[in-house]
C-alpha cells in the first residue's frame, strides 16, 4: 500500500511538473532554464569549497566573489554553445560532448579569472577547486537535463511504438537514429547476419543475429521491423520478408538515407511493405525534361485507355501536363471507368472517351480527323497466354491488325511519334500472344522505315507488372483470401516485374528519346520465382505454407503443370550484346541488327488470307510460320520451341 501511495505521489508530481512547463511559452521555459544554470554554477563551486574545506567553513570576501563570478562566466559560454537553442526532447543524442566542452571552457575561463585577479592561494581558492567544481558541474548539469527530459516527456516515451531494425549498417544506423530523434518510435534493438556486428552496441541499441527474432519480439515487446538493406538482391529480401511474416510484427522496409537525399528513389516511408519493395523495384524518379518534351501541351491518343497499362498511361500523362487525351476502348465499362475515376482526379486537360475497336477502321479514321493526335500511345492487346493460345484469330486480328490500322493512320494525318507497347513474351515467342506482339514490334519498325514524314515510330518492350488485370499477383492475393491452393504453374519459373506507374513513366521518357524504328527495352532488375512469390505473399499475410513437412499449415501451394505456350523464364533481349544505353539508368535501346521487318506486310497479308475458313489451330501455326519466314537468319525457328496445343490437350 505504501509503495502504491508513493507511485501515486511520483505520478502526481510528475503531472503537476508536465502541466506548469507545458503552461509556459518557450521564451518562459528558456529563461527558467537561465535561472536554474546560474543557480547550479554557484552552488557548484559553494559545494566544492565545503568538499574542499569542510562543511561549515566561514567563506572569505574572494571567495564569495569568485562563487558569483561563476555563472557570470558560465552562462554566455553556455549560450555560445547552444545549450538554450537545443531542444529538450532530442538532448540525449548529443549533449554529453556540448556539456563537456561548456563545462571545460567555463572552468578554463573561471581559473583564469581567479588567477589574474589573484583570488587563490588559502585565503582564496586552492588549486584543486576548480577541477572539484568542473566534475560538480558536468554531472548536476547533464543529470538535471536528462532529468527534465524524462519528466516532461515521460508520458510521451510511455507510448512510443518499439522499432527493431533488420541490418546494422551505415542505413540501418541512419535510420535508427533517424527514428530515435523524431521521438515517436524507440528503436529497441538491431539485427544484423554479420557476426563481426553481432553482440555490439551502435548508439545504445545492441545487435543480435537474426535466429534471436523470436526471443527479442517477446522480450522488448517489438511491433514494427524495418528491413534496411539497400544492396541486397530481390531474392533475398523476399527471404529476409518471408522469415520475418511468421511473427506478430510489421514488416516495413526502406532505402538509404543517400539514396533519397540524392533524389535517386522515392519511397513513401513507413508503409507496410509492399510488393515493389519486396521485389526489390526502386522507381527512379523521372526526367522531367524528357517527360515534357514528348507530351506536355500535345493531344496525346491512348488505346486500351481502359486496360491496366492503359489507365496509369492516361493518369501519368495528365499529371505531366498533356493538353488532352483521346480515351479509346471497347470496353465499354473500362472506359466508363477510366473516364470517371480521372475526372475527378484532374481538371487540367481534356478527357475525350472514345467507345471503339482498333479494328474499326472508319472509327480511327473519325478520330485521327477530328482530335489531330500529336503522340499515339498504343496499349490495346489481348494479353492473356492461356486464352490467346485458344483464340489465336481474335488475337491475331486485334494485336496485329488493329496495330496495323493505326499504323496507317498515323500515315495519313500529321502525328509526331507513335509507340508501341511491347511485351518480354515477344522475345523468342512461344506463344500467340508473344508471336502477335513481335509481328507488332516488326510493323511498327517497317513503317519506320517507309515513313518520309518526320514521324518516329517506336517500341517499349517490358515485362510483367504488378497488380495488372489478371496477373498472377492479384490472382495470389484472392487464392489467399479463399484459403488457397495458391496455384503456381510450372516448378522454377521465373518473372520479371515492374510497376505500372514505373513502367508507364518509363514509357513516355522512351518516347522523348526516339530517333525512329528503335526498340526500347525496361530495366526489370532480376527475375523473381514465382514459388517464393507465393511463400512470401503467404507469410507476409500472416499464414504459414502447407507442406508434407508442416501438414498443420494454413496454405497450400499447388505446383501444376506449365500452360500452352509459357515459359519458364521470359527474356527482354534477343541478344543481350545488342543492348545499348541511354541516358536514362533503366532504359536500354536494342541495336536493329535484324532485317525480320522487311517481310512482315507479307507476311501479315498471308495470314490473313486464311483468316476466312481456317481452324484457330491452323491460323497459330501459319503466325509463327510467318515469323520463321520474316526472321530466317536466326539459329532457331520460332516454331521450332512452340507448345502444340493439341499434342497438349491429347496428353493432358
Amino acid at each position: 500500500m505504501r509503495q502504491q501511495a508513493f507511485q501515486a505521489a511520483v505520478d502526481k508530481c510528475v503531472w503537476l511538473i508536465r502541466a506548469v512547463v507545458n503552461a509556459l511559452s518557450r521564451r518562459q521555459r528558456r529563461a527558467v532554464q537561465l535561472a536554474f544554470d546560474i543557480f547550479i554554477l554557484s552552488f557548484c563551486v559553494w559545494l566544492a569549497f565545503q568538499l574542499r574545506l569542510g562543511f561549515g567553513h566561514n567563506f572569505t570576501d574572494a571567495q564569495i566573489i569568485s562563487i558569483a563570478i561563476a555563472p557570470i562566466i558560465g552562462i554566455p559560454i553556455f549560450i555560445r554553445f547552444g545549450l538554450y537553442r537545443a531542444v529538450l526532447r532530442y538532448i540525449p543524442n548529443m549533449a554529453l560532448w556540448t556539456i563537456i566542452q561548456a563545462i571545460g571552457l567555463t572552468t578554463t575561463v573561471w581559473a583564469a579569472a581567479i588567477f589574474l585577479v589573484g583570488f587563490y592561494g588559502g585565503e582564496g581558492v586552492p588549486r584543486s577547486i576548480p577541477i572539484i567544481f568542473a566534475l560538480l558541474a558536468f554531472a548536476i548539469t547533464l543529470v538535471s537535463r536528462f532529468a527534465a527530459q524524462q519528466i516532461i516527456y515521460w508520458e510521451r516515451a510511455r507510448d512510443r511504438k518499439r522499432y527493431a531494425i533488420y541490418g546494422a549498417g551505415a542505413a540501418g544506423l541512419q535510420y535508427a537514429q533517424a527514428l530515435t530523434s523524431a521521438g515517436e518510435v524507440e528503436v529497441c534493438a538491431l539485427f544484423d547476419d554479420d557476426r563481426d556486428r553481432q553482440k555490439m552496441e551502435f548508439h545504445g541499441v545492441k545487435c543480435y543475429p537474426p535466429n534471436q527474432i523470436a526471443d527479442w519480439i517477446k522480450r522488448l515487446g517489438i511491433e514494427s521491423i524495418v528491413i534496411c538493406l539497400p544492396s541486397i538482391s530481390g531474392q533475398r529480401r523476399l527471404e529476409i520478408a518471408a522469415s520475418l511474416a511468421k511473427y506478430d510484427v510489421k514488416v516495413q522496409t526502406l532505402p538509404s538515407l543517400g539514396e533519397l537525399v540524392d533524389g535517386k528513389y522515392r519511397v513513401e516511408p513507413f508503409d507496410n511493405i509492399d510488393l515493389n519493395e519486396l521485389l526489390g523495384r526502386s522507381p527512379v524518379p523521372p526526367d522531367l525534361e524528357l517527360v515534357r518534351q514528348s507530351i506536355a501541351n500535345k493531344t496525346i491518343l491512348v488505346t486500351g485507355a481502359g486496360g491496366s497499362i492503359g489507365s496509369q498511361l492516361v493518369r501519368t500523362l495528365a499529371t505531366y501536363g498533356a493538353a488532352s487525351i483521346i480515351m479509346v476502348d471497347h470496353s465499354e465499362f473500362a472506359l466508363f471507368e477510366v473516364d470517371r475515376k480521372m475526372r475527378a482526379e484532374t481538371d487540367q486537360c481534356i478527357l475525350v472517351p472514345v467507345l471503339a475497336s482498333v479494328l474499326d477502321e472508319k472509327a480511327m479514321r473519325e478520330v485521327f480527323e477530328t482530335y489531330h493526335p500529336n503522340v499515339v500511345f498504343h496499349a490495346a492487346a489481348y494479353k492473356h497466354v492461356a486464352l490467346a493460345e485458344r483464340n489465336s484469330r481474335a488475337v491475331f486480328e486485334n494485336n496485329v491488325l488493329g496495330t496495323k490500322t493505326l499504323l496507317e493512320m498515323s500515315e495519313r494525318f500529321p502525328l509526331d511519334t507513335f509507340v508501341f507497347i511491347s511485351t518480354d513474351k515477344a522475345v523468342n515467342p512461344t506463344s500467340v500472344m508473344g508471336a502477335t506482339k513481335r509481328l507488332g514490334e516488326l510493323l511498327v519498325r517497317h513503317h519506320a522505315e517507309i515513313s518520309s514524314k518526320g514521324r518516329t515510330y517506336l517500341s517499349v518492350r517490358f515485362g510483367n507488372v504488378i497488380g495488372s488485370q489478371g496477373s498472377v499477383i492479384p490472382i495470389f492475393k484472392e487464392q489467399i483470401r479463399r484459403g488457397g491452393p495458391v496455384t503456381v504453374r510450372g516448378r522454377g519459373t521465373n518473372r520479371y516485374f515492374m510497376a505500372i506507374s514505373e513502367a508507364c513513366e518509363l514509357i513516355i521518357q522512351s518516347s522523348g528519346m526516339a530517333e525512329g524504328g528503335e526498340t526500347f527495352l525496361l530495366k526489370m532488375g532480376e527475375p523473381v520465382s514465382i514459388e517464393a512469390l507465393a511463400r512470401s505473399m503467404i507469410k507476409l499475410s500472416g499464414l504459414t505454407v502447407k507442406s508434407a513437412d508442416r501438414p498443420d499449415g494454413d496454405i497450400e501451394i499447388k505446383l501444376e503443370d506449365i500452360q500452352p505456350g509459357e515459359k519458364t523464364t521470359e527474356d527482354l533481349f534477343y541478344d543481350v550484346s545488342t543492348s545499348v544505353p541511354t541516358k536514362h539508368p533503366k532504359i536500354v535501346r536494342a541495336k536493329k541488327r535484324t532485317q525480320a521487318h522487311l517481310r512482315v506486310e507479307e507476311g501479315v497479308e498471308r495470314i490473313v488470307n486464311i483468316l476466312a475458313n481456317e481452324l484457330d489451330r491452323d491460323v497459330r501455326q501459319t503466325i509463327f510460320a510467318v515469323l520463321d519466314d520474316c526472321q530466317n537468319d536466326m539459329a532457331t525457328p520460332y516454331s521450332a520451341s512452340v507448345v502444340n496445343l493439341d499434342d497438349k490437350r491429347k496428353s493432358g
